[in-house]
């Protein structure tokens, strides 16, 4: 994100577990919320068949249900 000029507020968490968000993640991120700012990416939501159809690779074993049960966590 630095390379492309894209700011963030301090650590950002999520990306590379997007899909497969759970309470214990979350819990990890809570932690580290006390050392300074965050930035939580998450996509909540239901599932979608045309996401898992067209994008094969990023959605194959999304947990869109898992996700949104973290967020209410």
């Amino acid at each position: 994100m630095k390379k492309k000029g894209i700011a963030s507020i301090g650590k950002t968490y999520g990306v590379t577990c997007s899909g497969d968000t759970g309470p214990d993640f979350m819990d990890f991120v809570v932690k580290e919320s006390v050392k300074g700012p965050i930035e939580l990416v998450v996509h909540p939501g239901f599932d979608c068949p045309k996401l898992r159809e067209n994008l094969p690779e990023n959605y194959a074993h999304f947990n869109w249900e898992k996700e949104l049960s973290a967020l209410e966590y």
